[in-house]
């Protein structure tokens, strides 16, 4: 049976009422972010929250400002520590997963298509995302590595401004190449939508390699982490085909963090419940 999760809000109050209600209404799965800031009180009550139900668990590793596959070997190496960090904390809570981001390339902030610059750009923006990605896959096993030592299996997650690493389905599949079994994919279907892609390519491409699954909605434009009832209805479409990859593969609502309710929330698990038994 596929199981479902969600994200955890950051404080413990909106914790500690998000997760009983969905907890028992038959989610399984938490996915934890490692913030340096989380205050005592969100341990606390997320301790309390783990020993009463015993949710499997997962750790969403630090990712803002970090650059894993930077060309200067010292903000590398900070950004992996960072990313170790992440791991750690899914090794002491006994998590199953830990996720991942790429990074981003250095070129940022490209002119708009109708600029004259904009090819140059565009130019020095893939050649930037190809230095960047051989440094990933090179930097990458070691921390596969450091995560099989502590029983963690480690997601790379995929993303969508230009900027971005791993926007596309061959991208990824060409960086966990040769790591089966190592490294697998957490698919976040909402980035794939605005990034151009459809979750079934990263299907067609992963199969059974996406290891985890992000489940928000938006209208393909915007990450706007909205329910799937309030999204493109293809995006929505398009999930019985990604649990169909691999059945043991959480479906993670990440809509917490929009202020969503318990009842909208379980009201999404629902529709796709349905889809999935259709």
């Amino acid at each position: 049976m596929t199981p479902f999760g969600f994200d955890t809000p950051t404080t413990a109050e909106r914790l500690g009422t998000i997760a009983p209600p969905l907890l028992e209404a038959g989610f399984d799965w938490i996915e934890i972010e490692d913030l340096a800031d989380h205050p005592p009180a969100y341990w606390q009550m997320l301790n309390k929250i783990v020993a009463r139900y015993e949710p499997r668990l997962s750790v969403h590793c630090e990712y803002r400002h970090l650059a894993p596959a930077a060309q200067d070997a010292e903000i590398r190496d900070a950004s992996l520590t960072v990313i170790r960090r992440g791991i750690d904390l899914a090794a002491r809570l006994g998590a199953n997963i830990a996720v991942i981001h790429g990074g981003k390339c250095d070129v940022d902030g490209l002119p708009p298509e109708s600029h004259p610059l904009h090819p140059l750009a565009m130019q020095l923006l893939s050649a930037s995302r190809e230095q960047h990605h051989r440094r990933l896959r090179q930097v990458l096993p070691a921390l596969a590595d450091y995560a099989a030592a502590h029983c963690v299996r480690l997601t790379v997650e995929n993303l969508f401004l230009p900027c971005d690493l791993l926007r596309s389905p061959d991208e990824m599949a060409v960086l966990l190449d040769g790591l089966e079994g190592q490294v697998g994919m957490c698919l976040d279907v909402g980035h794939a939508h605005v990034a151009g892609f459809e979750p079934q390519a990263f299907v067609q491409a992963l199969g059974a390699r996406i290891w985890h699954v992000h489940v928000h909605g938006n209208d393909g434009q915007c990450d706007s982490h909205r329910t799937l009832a309030q999204s493109d209805g293809a995006l929505a479409r398009s999930l019985p085909a990604v649990a169909a990859a691999n059945p043991d593969a959480c479906l993670l609502f990440e809509l917490t963090m929009s202020n969503y309710s318990p009842q909208a929330i379980l009201a999404d698990r629902e529709w796709l419940a349905e889809q999935l038994r259709a």
